[in-house]
C-alpha cells in the first residue's frame, strides 16, 4: 500500500544540518483480505543523516465501523543507496467493531526515497491473539 505524508514538521537541530527530530502524518488506502483499508499513521522521528529511531501509532478502517488500533515505540529506519527502508512491530491495542478487544501485533515495512516525508510503499501484516 502506498502511503502519502500529510504533513511534515522536522526540525534540524545541530551544526552540521544532519540531525532531525520531528513529527508526520501519513495516510493512505490498501486493499486487505476482505477488501479496502485506509489507513492513518502519526510519527516520531529521530534521525541523522535519515537514518534512526521512530515511534508511531495507526489506525486501519476496515470499513462498516471494524477499525483497529496499534503502535510501536521502537521502530528503526536505515539508509542505503537505494534510499531509506523502515521496520517496526506495532502492538494491537483495540478496536472498534469486530476488533473490540483484540490483542496481537502488526509488522510494518517500508521503503521510501532519503528524504525525511517523501512517500512511503509500505506493507503492514497482522497476527491476532487466540479468543
Amino acid at each position: 500500500m502506498d502511503l502519502t505524508s500529510r504533513q511534515t514538521d522536522a526540525r534540524r537541530f545541530d551544526r552540521d544540518g544532519q540531525a532531525t527530530t520531528g513529527a508526520l502524518v501519513l495516510d493512505g488506502k490498501g486493499r486487505g483480505a476482505g477488501g479496502d483499508v485506509g489507513v492513518v499513521v502519526w510519527g516520531l522521528f529521530n534521525y541523522r543523516n535519515a537514518a534512526g529511531t521512530f515511534a508511531l501509532s495507526g489506525e486501519f478502517d476496515f470499513g462498516d465501523g471494524n477499525t483497529l488500533y496499534a503502535y510501536a515505540n521502537a521502530g528503526r529506519t536505515t539508509v542505503s543507496d537505494a534510499g531509506a527502508h523502515l521496520e517496526a512491530t506495532l502492538t494491537i491495542v483495540g478496536g472498534t467493531g469486530k476488533f473490540e478487544g483484540r490483542r496481537g501485533e502488526v509488522t510494518y515495512s517500508a521503503d521510501r526515497a532519503v528524504t525525511v516525508g517523501s512517500p512511503l510503499v509500505a506493507t503492514f501484516r497482522g497476527r491476532f491473539d487466540a479468543d
